[in-house]
Protein backbone atom coordinates (compact mmCIF):
# COMPACT_ATOMS: atom_id res chain seq x y z
CA UNK A 1 0.00 0.00 0.00
CA UNK A 2 0.75 3.61 -0.55
CA UNK A 3 2.37 5.56 2.57
CA UNK A 4 1.59 9.10 0.99
CA UNK A 5 0.14 12.24 1.33
CA UNK A 6 -0.64 12.63 -2.66
CA UNK A 7 -0.60 9.63 -4.40
CA UNK A 8 -3.01 6.81 -6.09
CA UNK A 9 -5.55 7.15 -3.72
CA UNK A 10 -5.92 11.21 -3.36
CA UNK A 11 -5.45 11.20 -6.89
CA UNK A 12 -8.36 8.30 -7.80
CA UNK A 13 -12.24 9.49 -8.69
CA UNK A 14 -14.87 7.13 -7.83
CA UNK A 15 -16.97 6.64 -11.48
CA UNK A 16 -19.43 3.86 -12.80
CA UNK A 17 -17.77 1.41 -15.35
CA UNK A 18 -19.79 -1.43 -17.04
CA UNK A 19 -18.15 -4.88 -16.48
CA UNK A 20 -18.46 -8.51 -17.79
CA UNK A 21 -18.63 -11.35 -15.31
CA UNK A 22 -19.74 -14.79 -16.14
CA UNK A 23 -21.37 -16.62 -12.81
CA UNK A 24 -21.59 -20.00 -12.23
CA UNK A 25 -24.77 -21.84 -11.85
CA UNK A 26 -24.21 -23.21 -8.19
CA UNK A 27 -23.76 -19.12 -7.29
CA UNK A 28 -27.66 -18.92 -8.72
CA UNK A 29 -29.56 -18.35 -5.30
CA UNK A 30 -31.05 -15.85 -3.61
CA UNK A 31 -27.85 -14.04 -2.86
CA UNK A 32 -26.01 -14.04 -6.69
CA UNK A 33 -25.77 -10.02 -6.41
CA UNK A 34 -23.59 -10.57 -3.11
CA UNK A 35 -21.81 -13.34 -5.11
CA UNK A 36 -21.56 -11.45 -7.99
CA UNK A 37 -20.08 -8.59 -6.00
CA UNK A 38 -17.24 -10.63 -4.46
CA UNK A 39 -16.39 -12.88 -7.49
CA UNK A 40 -15.63 -9.16 -9.73
CA UNK A 41 -14.11 -7.71 -6.71
CA UNK A 42 -11.98 -10.54 -6.87
CA UNK A 43 -10.96 -10.25 -10.29
CA UNK A 44 -10.76 -6.86 -11.00
CA UNK A 45 -9.74 -4.97 -8.04
CA UNK A 46 -5.58 -3.88 -8.47
CA UNK A 47 -6.09 -4.62 -12.10
CA UNK A 48 -5.42 -1.70 -14.94
CA UNK A 49 -7.23 -1.32 -17.91
CA UNK A 50 -6.55 0.82 -20.60
CA UNK A 51 -10.09 2.20 -20.36
CA UNK A 52 -10.41 2.77 -16.83
CA UNK A 53 -6.98 2.66 -15.55
CA UNK A 54 -5.72 1.09 -12.05
CA UNK A 55 -9.13 -0.11 -10.33
CA UNK A 56 -8.03 0.01 -6.39
CA UNK A 57 -11.73 -1.14 -5.07
CA UNK A 58 -14.96 -2.20 -6.39
CA UNK A 59 -17.47 -0.14 -3.78
CA UNK A 60 -20.79 -2.33 -5.14
CA UNK A 61 -23.26 -2.54 -7.57
CA UNK A 62 -25.16 -0.05 -9.19
CA UNK A 63 -27.06 -2.17 -11.65
CA UNK A 64 -27.04 -5.34 -13.78
CA UNK A 65 -27.86 -4.25 -17.31
CA UNK A 66 -28.30 -7.27 -18.77
CA UNK A 67 -28.00 -10.47 -18.06
CA UNK A 68 -27.93 -13.70 -21.01
CA UNK A 69 -27.73 -17.69 -20.25
CA UNK A 70 -25.41 -19.39 -22.41
CA UNK A 71 -26.96 -22.61 -24.29
CA UNK A 72 -23.69 -24.64 -24.79
CA UNK A 73 -22.44 -23.77 -20.92
CA UNK A 74 -25.01 -23.67 -17.83
CA UNK A 75 -23.26 -20.05 -16.93
CA UNK A 76 -24.86 -17.01 -17.05
CA UNK A 77 -23.46 -14.16 -18.46
CA UNK A 78 -23.74 -10.59 -16.63
CA UNK A 79 -23.21 -6.81 -17.42
CA UNK A 80 -22.75 -5.40 -14.32
CA UNK A 81 -22.15 -1.47 -14.09
CA UNK A 82 -20.05 -0.96 -10.90
CA UNK A 83 -19.14 1.90 -8.68
CA UNK A 84 -15.01 1.84 -8.47
CA UNK A 85 -12.77 3.95 -7.22
CA UNK A 86 -10.01 3.99 -10.06
CA UNK A 87 -6.86 6.22 -11.17
CA UNK A 88 -5.54 6.95 -14.06
CA UNK A 89 -2.06 8.20 -14.43
CA UNK A 90 -1.62 11.24 -16.64
CA UNK A 91 1.30 13.58 -17.50
CA UNK A 92 1.55 16.32 -15.22
CA UNK A 93 0.20 13.85 -12.37
CA UNK A 94 2.01 14.95 -9.09
CA UNK A 95 2.17 12.42 -6.40
CA UNK A 96 4.28 12.09 -3.22
CA UNK A 97 5.52 7.76 -3.64
CA UNK A 98 7.48 5.75 -1.77
CA UNK A 99 10.91 4.48 -3.74
CA UNK A 100 10.90 0.95 -4.27
CA UNK A 101 14.62 0.63 -5.72
CA UNK A 102 17.81 2.53 -6.49
CA UNK A 103 20.25 1.63 -8.59
CA UNK A 104 22.75 4.18 -11.36
CA UNK A 105 20.61 4.49 -14.16
CA UNK A 106 17.71 6.25 -11.40
CA UNK A 107 14.73 5.06 -9.09
CA UNK A 108 12.20 2.97 -9.45
CA UNK A 109 8.23 2.94 -7.93
CA UNK A 110 5.71 0.12 -8.66
CA UNK A 111 2.53 -0.59 -7.25
CA UNK A 112 0.53 -3.14 -8.08
CA UNK A 113 0.11 -2.58 -11.71
CA UNK A 114 1.37 1.04 -12.00
CA UNK A 115 5.13 1.27 -12.47
CA UNK A 116 7.16 4.65 -12.32
CA UNK A 117 10.79 5.39 -13.62
CA UNK A 118 12.67 8.27 -12.51
CA UNK A 119 15.58 8.16 -14.92
CA UNK A 120 19.02 10.00 -13.16
CA UNK A 121 19.69 11.83 -16.47
CA UNK A 122 16.65 13.64 -16.06
CA UNK A 123 17.22 15.32 -12.74
CA UNK A 124 19.87 17.27 -13.21
CA UNK A 125 19.88 18.64 -9.16
CA UNK A 126 20.54 14.78 -8.03
CA UNK A 127 23.09 12.32 -8.23
CA UNK A 128 23.12 8.53 -7.07
CA UNK A 129 25.91 7.99 -4.86
CA UNK A 130 26.50 4.31 -3.42
CA UNK A 131 27.75 3.21 0.08
CA UNK A 132 28.62 -0.17 1.79
CA UNK A 133 25.71 -2.30 0.38
CA UNK A 134 23.01 0.21 -1.52
CA UNK A 135 22.43 2.82 -3.51
CA UNK A 136 20.97 6.09 -2.78
CA UNK A 137 19.48 9.57 -3.98
CA UNK A 138 21.42 12.77 -3.43
CA UNK A 139 20.44 16.56 -3.79
CA UNK A 140 23.70 18.07 -5.03
CA UNK A 141 23.23 21.62 -3.41
CA UNK A 142 21.14 20.59 -0.21
CA UNK A 143 22.67 17.45 0.07
CA UNK A 144 19.16 16.02 0.94
CA UNK A 145 18.83 12.43 1.19
CA UNK A 146 16.39 9.48 -0.60
CA UNK A 147 16.63 6.32 0.58
CA UNK A 148 14.22 2.89 -0.51
CA UNK A 149 10.82 3.27 1.42
CA UNK A 150 11.65 6.99 1.76
CA UNK A 151 8.97 9.23 0.23
CA UNK A 152 9.81 11.10 -2.89
CA UNK A 153 7.81 14.00 -4.78
CA UNK A 154 7.12 13.46 -8.68
CA UNK A 155 5.50 14.54 -11.51
CA UNK A 156 4.80 11.92 -14.44
CA UNK A 157 6.08 13.33 -17.78
CA UNK A 158 5.65 10.04 -19.68
CA UNK A 159 2.49 7.84 -19.54
CA UNK A 160 1.79 4.86 -21.71
CA UNK A 161 -0.48 1.41 -21.03
CA UNK A 162 1.44 -1.63 -21.67
CA UNK A 163 -0.16 -5.63 -21.36
CA UNK A 164 -1.89 -5.09 -17.90
CA UNK A 165 -0.14 -2.53 -16.34
CA UNK A 166 1.01 1.47 -16.79
CA UNK A 167 4.57 2.55 -17.49
CA UNK A 168 5.45 6.22 -16.57
CA UNK A 169 8.32 8.42 -16.86
CA UNK A 170 8.86 10.64 -13.96
CA UNK A 171 11.12 13.48 -12.62
CA UNK A 172 11.54 14.65 -8.98
CA UNK A 173 10.26 17.81 -8.19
Amino acid sequence: MWVIQMGLEEKAVTESILIRYCLAPEYLDGKYKSHLLRFIREKYENTSHREFGHILDIIDIVEITNENIMSMVPSVFFMVKVLAKLYKPKVGDELQVPIDKIFHHGVFIVQDKVRILVPIMMCEEYIVQKDFSSFYLQHKTTNKIFRKDDVVAIRLIEVRFEKDGFSCIAVVR
